[in-house]
């Protein structure tokens, strides 16, 4: 069971992310960076260090202002500010000195930070809001939309059309949130408006390989372990945090930290009041060596709730090493140690 420390921080959390590693250290993440939105005159992005006199809570090392809500945080050597979008940048995704960034006018556009350039610009890579934003490899880029597709674009191309359109049978609600297996980048999860987790092979485009029931409202931000990978995180409006695990080749029932309503065309698990439950799971698609495609709960899942429900949205969380962080609307971070990535 993870161990939790909190501090109040007199502001709505938007993002958390850890401060990245030393290449090659094996220590354990000890700075992190959050965001605010939703402040009345000014927004601010602050940096925090766990405290060794304190066991692991978290104080205050430095903040600078920032004109409205933090949508998204990337950690880039040369940060400078480029403009690409008309209106709110919703998302943006970094590789090497290179930046995606996605926003409610359905732009994408690719930045080269350390040069300030604007490499490529999609004017119309959307006729809706896109959401989210990832590199799925360094020539191609993955994002969610308001009408549940998931798009690919692939970078090397003068066609600035998307290479791929996937979306679920049946959803056209809207999609919040992407990130991409570590290690397989074929594979995919994506978190949506009604709390459901879908996994993909971008192999695969025609459907997910599974739906999972997930949280009772939207998920905010959904994250692979970036070196344990049959670890992943989600939170969500409804104020939960939870750590989902897959077991390859290790058959046990799936488990939930309560009874979720199935949302509209998932299977529905069958919840007991100890919380064990048959898992939901749709679509076919082989493991090919990785427990998230074809149906988890088959190989072993796992979900714990890292957090009592606070009863408040929980909106961004990031992990590494056996830690990770988390903030929402508590006014509040939260740091869990001991998370049992292995």
């Amino acid at each position: 069971m993870a161990d939790v420390f909190s501090r109040a921080v007199a502001h709505k959390v938007s993002r958390a992310r850890w401060r990245p590693a030393t290449p090659g250290s094996l220590a354990a993440p000890s700075e992190f960076a959050t965001g605010s939105w939703d402040a009345q005159h000014e927004n601010k992005v602050c940096l925090w260090s766990l405290s060794e006199e304190a066991a692991g809570e978290p104080r205050a090392v430095c903040e600078a202002k920032h004109s409205g809500d933090v949508m998204d945080m990337q950690t880039l050597q040369v940060p400078l500010c480029v403009p690409v979008h008309d209106g709110v940048c919703t998302s943006v995704s970094a590789r090497g000195q290179q930046a995606a960034s996605v926003g409610e006018d359905g732009r994408l556009a690719l930045v080269d930070v350390a040069a300030a350039t604007v490499l490529r610009l999609y004017d119309w890579a959307d006729c809706t809001s896109l959401h989210a934003v990832r590199h799925a490899t360094s020539s191609g880029v993955l994002a969610v939309n308001s009408v549940g597709q998931l798009k690919h674009w692939d970078l090397r191309r003068d066609n600035l059309e998307p290479t791929a359109i996937m979306s679920s049978p049946g959803c056209r609600w809207p999609l919040l949130c992407v990130c991409v297996h570590p290690g397989q980048p074929h594979v995919v999860a994506v978190g949506g408006e009604d709390g459901t987790l879908q996994l993909w092979d971008v192999r695969q485009q025609q459907a997910p390989t599974a739906l999972l029931q997930g949280h009772t409202a939207e998920m905010w931000e959904v994250q692979f372990h970036p070196t344990a990978p049959e670890n992943l995180f989600t939170c969500s409006q409804d104020g939960s945090l939870w750590h989902w695990r897959v077991n390859d080749g290790f058959s046990r029932p799936a488990m939930r930290p309560g009874t979720v309503p199935a949302p509209p065309g998932t299977m529905a698990a069958e919840t007991t009041p100890s919380g064990r439950g048959g898992g939901g799971g749709g679509g076919g698609g082989g493991g090919g060596g990785c427990g998230w495609l074809g149906d988890p709960s088959k190989s072993g899942l796992l979900i714990d709730s890292l957090l009592p429900p606070v009863g408040v949205p929980l909106n961004g969380l990031d992990a590494a090493g056996t830690r990770l962080v988390c903030g929402g609307d508590t006014e509040k971070v939260y740091v869990c140690t001991g998370i049992a990535a292995h």
